[in-house]
């Protein structure tokens, strides 16, 4: 039981950093890009139309997180249990995850259309996707 505990709370810390990525990477480096892929107010909109509620979604787990850890402090070395925690994670995850989720369709169909039309955007996933590559390949 401690074993499958410990690997949910590091599988937890990797998608957490998962979504970081995301935010870091994508999110931000569209923001930040030079020359820029798109006119802010449709920046925005693409944004909000491929990534959603993806900060909310990575709250929810940052939180999840955070009350494992205090599990894992108050009951070293044995974890007594953790059923209640994903309780309370999974009435916050019904609230944002339908979204996040539902969007999925539309996220990529959106997607798929700016790569086609959009050299400059086709430009900057190039150039993250290389970048990504060397910080996480060596």
């Amino acid at each position: 039981m401690q074993s499958i505990i410990h690997k949910i709370i590091s599988k937890e810390e990797q998608y957490l950093s998962d979504l970081d990525t995301v935010h870091n990477v994508f999110i931000k480096g569209l923001h930040i890009a030079h020359p820029a892929v798109m006119t802010p107010l449709v920046l925005e909109e693409f944004i909000d139309e491929i990534f959603s509620n993806i900060l909310e979604v990575r709250e929810c787990h940052r939180r999840l997180l955070e009350v494992m850890y205090v599990r894992q402090r108050e009951q070293a070395p044995v974890i007594q249990s953790v059923g209640d925690i994903f309780l309370d994670a999974a009435t916050e995850f019904r609230s944002v995850y339908p979204n996040y989720v539902g969007r999925w369709p539309m996220a990529e169909k959106r997607l798929k259309e700016e790569i086609e039309q959009n050299s400059e955007f086709r430009l900057f996933l190039e150039v993250m996707f290389l970048k990504f590559l060397f910080w996480f390949g060596n």
